[in-house]
């Protein structure tokens, strides 16, 4: 937890001399995280089952004999190995969005971390999409657009932070004496 909290302030550091929104705005955002992290939740298990289809297909050419086997091996072996990688990061960041859903409704803050760590997540995962392109221009394409997205996402979750910052339990749990 202490890395979350030590890469959370440093997150925090680099954003300081970002402009700011309007307080409505932030007072918005902290109310409606949890529908926006929801809609995102669904819209990544929609991705899960593509990618899940996508890995079945290529797993079934690996046993087609119509397909030379340099081919199998090189081509389609490599499509099977980055739709896999990508299939677990996806699958990931699709169970901590939805599970951030309700702490977040509650305004807790362990639903802005889980959010939080769903972007690291995705941070990793452009790192190794964009490695596993193979491809110098399909790096550049992944890294330049999933940076932007990833400083996007990260600008509005951190603009929220403070309307979860000091929210440990909601008013429907019972601390334990």
């Amino acid at each position: 937890m202490n890395v979350l909290k030590n890469l959370e302030q440093t997150v925090v550091g680099w954003l300081k001399k970002a402009p700011r929104l309007p307080r409505i705005s932030k007072v918005w955002l902290g109310d409606n995280l949890w529908w926006i992290a929801g809609v995102f939740a669904a819209l990544t298990a929609i991705a899960v089952l593509g990618l899940v289809m996508s890995v079945l297909g290529n797993l079934s050419m690996l046993g087609n004999p119509y397909v030379s086997y340099y081919t199998t091996a090189t081509i389609v072996g490599l499509a099977a190995i980055k739709t896999t990688v990508s299939l677990v990061f996806t699958a990931i960041v699709c169970i901590l969005l939805a599970v951030a859903v309700t702490p977040l409704k509650e305004k807790q803050k362990k639903g802005w971390s889980l959010v939080f760590v769903a972007l690291i997540v995705s941070a990793i995962s452009i790192a190794v999409g964009a490695v596993l392109t193979l491809n110098v221009f399909g790096f550049l394409a992944n890294i330049i657009f999933g940076v932007l997205w990833l400083i996007f996402a990260i600008y509005i979750l951190f603009e929220a932070r403070e309307q979860f910052v000091h929210v440990e339990r909601s008013k429907g749990i019972k601390k334990n004496a």
